[in-house]
């Protein structure tokens, strides 16, 4: 074997002799920084948080005095976290699937957990959202000790056909009573001009020159104004009325 094969060999045997020691020393370390870190979240009133820094202080692998101290402190302060429980409803009692719910900003899950969540004491807001239909946001005051707070909301989708019919019914006055107006107009115009012609068709065939068949162009004239009018009105009043019950309708 020469000398460098040696040196390498023994440098492996010093990594392998000294690497557990370096892994305990960084648990101790995480073991002790969770012991302190816990006590002041504690006070700080974050017991959620504190609580998990206990578990991770109490396990064997940390110094024995450190994992009495977690322990009993995770056991003391666990009685005193408060609790929700969540659901989200339709108006008739039916669950709504696939809802995500967010805590104070956070979001916790999506569906909804169905164990109830731990969280501090004091005022929460909880925010449940379903795709494509109006969010809920409910807040609740916890307090200590109250486990299982109930916090049901009711979701419903969008009223998308009441907001269109609400919309037909402003634009009606402006646009389909307008348009049906003119139509009624048109109508009642066309209906006189055809009265007028037809009464001026029968005077003039009454008279001498209706009789000899010499009426002149001039005399025939009106009288075929009056059906032509009377044909245009009667076409504007069709469009007019089909236009304002389209305008109903959409």
């Amino acid at each position: 074997m020469t000398r460098g094969s040696r040196a390498a060999l023994v440098a492996a045997s010093l990594a392998c002799l000294t690497a557990p020691s370096v892994v305990q020393a960084d648990e101790k370390a995480s073991c002790m920084a969770a012991h302190e870190r816990g006590q002041e979240v504690r006070l700080a009133n974050h017991w959620v948080e504190a609580r998990r820094l206990f578990l991770v202080c109490a396990q064997a692998s940390c110094p024995a005095l450190v994992v009495q101290d977690c322990t009993r402190w995770e056991l003391e302060l666990g009685p005193h976290i408060p609790s929700v429980v969540v659901s989200a409803k339709r108006a008739d009692g039916s669950d709504v699937d696939d809802v995500s719910l967010a805590i104070d900003g956070t979001t916790v899950g999506r569906p909804l957990p169905v164990v109830p969540i731990p969280l501090d004491p004091g005022e929460h807001v909880l925010r449940f959202e379903h795709a494509g239909w109006p969010a809920v946001e409910t807040r609740v005051t916890l307090h200590d000790g109250e486990h299982d707070r109930r916090v049901d909301v009711r979701l419903e989708p969008p009223a998308a056909d009441s907001t269109r019919v609400s919309e037909r019914s402003r634009r009606a006055p402006t646009g389909a009573y307008v348009a049906t107006s003119i139509g009624a107009a048109a109508a009642i115009a066309s209906i006189v001009f055809l009265v007028v012609g037809k009464i001026a068709e029968h005077n003039l065939a009454a008279s001498s020159c209706g009789h000899a068949g010499t009426c002149s162009d001039a005399q025939v004239s009106p009288i075929r104004t009056d059906y032509i009018v009377s044909g245009v009105t009667a076409g504007v009043a069709v469009i007019a009325v089909g236009l304002g019950i389209w305008q109903f309708q959409f």
